[in-house]
């Protein structure tokens, strides 16, 4: 399975803060907890799918500006989207033995479970975040807690909306990598929601790298073979502006509906200008606070819940979805 918003740290902390509390209250059953340890020591080796666009840029900057803040280490490892690389970054820091918990984001959460269940057996504490672990669709047993906004529930709403207003409509999706865990949501999603309008015809489910680049010529490729598309979408917004500017291209402007996943800035101006009809906002800055606030918060052994769902901060009237009708409601985080 992504330019970005400044935040003060103490607007990141507080936050982020609160959101836990809040959750911790509320889901005591479900949460998870440690003995407490200076916070000084921890050290959190974070493993990012990638580095090589905004959303993860942005996850970026929130994750070294709250480690900041909260008194944490931290080391990012860029996965480059090949799980090979990230298994052996992955080994590489379990052999190193200097970091005292990780983040993972991971490339392939199946192929990296193996791993991630060394550094349980370790004694390590794993937090994961955006990507679920081995098969799991939010929290992953053994593991700290689980934040994440694209899970099976949020794809099932997507779908749910675009073949509802395209129940005839032949459709074209473009998603990211094969095995990625967001890619595999939406195909768990799509099968289900499909089958309930037997009218639509996917007449296209292809894999991107998340780049407009990628997309674009992926786009073009769609138009060019089935002229009889109505409706394009992808699941995040640099793929989703590769459709757009195929179509516009391709002279289809206003007969090709486009829908978003992603909601950054140039997706809701997009939306506002009637280029996309809906998108669902990610808010990759808020995803990585609150991860390594409750990362720190365990390590502390205060109460964390396993599974932070990052669509309950998506607040604005209409949400999750974002329309003409209220673009001007929702602030991109990037």
């Amino acid at each position: 399975m992504r330019t970005r918003t400044t935040t003060s740290i103490l607007v990141i902390v507080t936050a982020a803060a609160a959101a836990v509390a809040f959750l911790a209250a509320g889901a005591a059953s479900s949460a998870t907890t440690s003995s407490a340890r200076n916070i000084k020591d921890l050290n959190i080796a974070w493993f990012l799918a990638g580095t090589n666009n905004t959303y993860v840029q942005t996850n970026a900057k929130a994750a070294f500006d709250t480690a900041k803040a909260v008194g944490a280490k931290i080391h990012l490892f860029d996965g480059g989207w090949d799980a090979t690389n990230q298994v052996n970054q992955m080994e590489h820091a379990l052999a190193d033995k200097n970091y005292t918990a990780w983040l993972v984001e991971a490339v392939d959460p199946v192929q990296e479970c193996d791993v991630v269940k060394q550094a349980l057996k370790k004694k390590i504490p794993v937090f994961v975040t955006n990507q679920g672990l081995c098969g799991n669709d939010t929290y992953t047993t053994g593991t700290v807690g689980f934040v994440g906004g694209q899970t099976r529930a949020v794809y099932t709403k997507w779908l749910t909306y675009i073949f509802s207003h395209n129940p005839t409509g032949k459709i074209a999706f473009l998603t990211g990598p094969n095995l990625n865990y967001n890619t595999n949501n939406f195909e768990w999603a799509l099968k289900r929601v499909r089958a309930k309008y037997p009218k639509a015809k996917v007449i296209a489910d292809q894999r991107t790298d998340y780049t407009t680049n990628t997309a674009f010529q992926a786009a073009q490729d769609i138009l060019q073979a089935h002229s009889d598309v109505t409706v394009m979408a992808a699941n995040y917004s640099e793929p989703t502006k590769g459709i757009v500017t195929a179509i516009q291209a391709a002279g289809k402007t206003g007969k090709v509906t486009v829908y978003d996943m992603g909601g950054n800035k140039w997706a809701i101006d997009a939306v506002k200008k009637g280029q996309i009809a809906m998108s669902v906002p990610l808010i990759p800055s808020e995803e990585i606070k609150v991860s390594v606030q409750m990362l720190a918060n365990a390590w502390k052994g205060k109460n964390v819940p396993r599974f932070y769902d990052l669509t309950r901060e998506l607040r604005y009237p209409g949400a999750p979805f974002v329309t003409k009708a209220n673009a001007s409601k929702f602030k991109p985080e990037y």
